[in-house]
């Protein structure tokens, strides 16, 4: 599988994603993880972000996927 980076790009510019590796997609959602803090970022190529839990991949705001990577 090639990684697809333009999701996280669209989302925080090509800058910043020199610190994440592409670790794959589960269905339409792609998932990113940040060298440093090892969080992951989960979009859908239509800009929804998503949180893993015991439930399955959840919905998220673009705020708090983003406070959650960085912090």
């Amino acid at each position: 599988m090639s990684a697809e980076w333009l999701p996280l790009e669209q989302m925080l510019g090509p800058a910043l994603c020199v610190d994440f590796m592409f670790m794959g997609r589960y269905e339409r959602i792609y998932l990113y993880k940040h060298r440093d803090t090892r969080r992951y970022l989960n979009i859908a190529p239509d800009g929804t972000c998503f949180r893993y839990s015991v439930h399955g991949y959840e919905p998220i705001g673009t705020e708090e996927a983003i406070d959650h990577v960085f912090g």
